[in-house]
């Protein structure tokens, strides 16, 4: 006999596969054959994703209409439906799947898009940090070279040949200006997202900041990114941006490399 867990993935399943051995669990009455029954579930599970799917990519349904958006949704739905119950959790893999999708070459930034829709939407659920603590900073100043620099452990660094930020602003609701997109040739973005007290942060980066960061994720310690820096040639004063980030709510503590 199968546990409630594996019928209930049975049950999911079934959304893609159509096994008929599902049936043979569904009491059979004299008003609705067990298929009838089953019909009225996944239509029910089926709304709940293509909801979940809307209410987390608004800015791609409006950049391809609602028809082909429902129609992309269905067909993603029946091959990665949710075996959760949390569907706030729902749709991760959704801009993988659109990079898929050869009809969408004429949308080439919609992929990019759609990251930074699941991205701005996963922040819902973030934790905040608290303040950097600058008396901890002083407190390990004879160890600067040691020091790891921690960015919000909500944080999300992106980048994108299209400018995805602005493609998101001006297609929100309350947006009345210009919806025109103009993509310049050998341009890249980049930006860190984040929560904080006040809500959902985003912050336009240059290339450097972004690399900056980058190492700071990967734990490097000041003392190796400043070897990294010379590496590169860059004239970038650490002791002057890294102030500046810690302003800016992009760096939140740190800690001493041992």
């Amino acid at each position: 006999m199968l546990t409630l867990f594996e019928l209930q993935k049975k049950f999911t399943e079934n959304l893609k596969n159509q096994d008929m051995e599902i049936y043979s669990f569904i009491q059979h009455n004299k008003h609705m054959s067990p298929k009838k029954q089953l019909a009225i579930y996944q239509d029910s599970i089926l709304s709940a994703m293509q909801q979940a799917l809307t209410r987390i990519y608004p800015v791609c349904k409006k950049l391809v209409g609602e028809a082909f958006f429902n129609y992309i949704i269905n067909h993603y739905i029946i091959i990665h439906p949710s075996f959760s119950p949390d569907l706030n959790n729902y749709g991760a893999g959704f801009s993988e799947y659109l990079k898929d999708i050869e009809t969408m070459a004429t949308l080439c930034y919609l992929a990019d898009v759609a990251n930074f829709e699941w991205s701005w939407h996963s922040l819902y659920q973030q934790i905040t940090d608290k303040k950097f603590d600058f008396d901890k900073l002083r407190f390990y100043e004879n160890q600067a070279k040691n020091i790891i620099f921690k960015l919000p452990r909500s944080a999300i660094l992106l980048q994108s040949i299209y400018p995805i930020y602005h493609i998101f602003l001006i297609n929100q609701k309350e947006n009345e200006d210009d919806q025109s997109i103009f993509l310049q040739p050998n341009q890249q973005y980049f930006y860190i997202i984040w929560r904080n007290d006040l809500g959902r942060q985003i912050s336009s980066l240059n290339k450097v900041e972004w690399i900056i960061l980058t190492w700071m994720q990967d734990k490097l310690s000041l003392g190796e990114m400043s070897e990294k820096l010379m590496d590169l040639n860059h004239e970038i004063n650490l002791n002057i941006i890294i102030p500046q980030m810690i302003c800016c709510g992009f760096i939140v503590d740190i800690a001493i490399n041992n």
